[in-house]
């Protein structure tokens, strides 16, 4: 394997770690309460958009209000790759909760 294709390894693995170590953060502080909705909101889609990819379920009826909430933040990120999701994840992580130290 070429040198940078072994750096470039290493820090997809990075950023995986990071990405999963703020992951566990974040749920296992779902019903905190300093958490606004956005900042929720923002978390959930970035989270969608770096496991899954591009949004891609249907648009949910206009009476789903919560639903329809989560599937526009999602699509909003449109071709965002999954490694760029995952950074900007970490980085609002970060922002938010910096005493976590990823």
């Amino acid at each position: 394997m070429c040198s940078l294709c072994l750096r470039l390894k290493m820090v997809d693995s990075s950023l995986d770690q990071k990405f999963a170590k703020a992951v566990k953060v974040v749920q296992s502080s779902e019903g905190d309460s300093k958490i606004s909705n956005s900042d929720k909101l923002l978390m959930y889609s970035l989270f969608k958009q770096a496991t899954i990819g591009e949004c891609n379920i249907k648009q949910p009826s206009m009476m789903k209000v919560v639903e329809r909430a989560k599937y526009s933040a999602w699509k909003a990120h449109g071709k965002m790759t999954k490694d760029e999701a995952k950074q900007k994840f970490v980085d609002e992580f970060n922002k938010r909760q910096p005493q976590a130290k990823l």
